[in-house]
């Protein structure tokens, strides 16, 4: 109901900012936007946005994958304690009744509260993600135990043979990650 509120007020806002210069908003029923135009300004505004000029390539440390949940936070618990690193779970959590990692859905971020927020930019922390965000091979609801996101392979590199002593499953992959706004 908010997301639908709130694209409404974004759609109002972009009609009016595409009225002709010097044209006047009247109330009533008659409206100076014919539907070609607002079609028109609907197209160029998402011709405007190219998100991949937000994209980066990052290299990704996964200790394991796989399905539930609560073996891969008990196995991310104990990285944490071997490596040693810190686990940022960005506030997220999983939710059994909706099969999800998630924000509480009382989040102060209205637009993604409930929702699963993905992990976008560098760093040497412990989290798990939807891997499907990251690798496009990745089957849909597959978690990873991810142990860092780095800059360059030779990091990726360093850090996926202290990991292989204690997770021999482990593995690197190339990821690519939106790092524009996400608002």
């Amino acid at each position: 109901m908010l997301m639908r509120g709130t694209f409404q007020v974004g759609l109002l806002m972009l009609f009016v900012a595409c009225r002709p210069e010097g044209s006047t908003t009247t109330a009533g029923p008659k409206s100076d936007l014919s539907d070609t135009t607002v079609a028109l300004a609907i197209e160029d505004t998402a011709n405007a946005w190219d998100p991949s000029e937000n994209m980066v390539d990052l290299f990704m440390t996964i200790a394991d994958t796989g399905r539930n949940y609560a073996v891969l936070h008990r196995q991310m618990q104990m990285l944490a304690l071997v490596l040693p690193a810190e686990i940022d779970t960005m506030g997220r959590y999983y939710d059994p009744i909706r099969d999800s990692i998630m924000l509480p859905l009382d989040d102060e971020d209205e637009v993604y509260a409930g929702q699963y927020y993905p992990r976008r930019f560098e760093g040497k922390t412990l989290s798990i993600e939807y891997l499907d965000q990251y690798d496009a091979t990745a089957a849909p609801g597959t978690m990873a135990l991810v142990t860092g996101l780095w800059a360059s392979d030779q990091q990726g590199d360093s850090a996926i043979e202290g990991l292989l002593k204690h997770m021999p499953r482990a593995y690197r992959v190339q990821a690519r990650a939106y790092q524009g706004c996400m608002h």
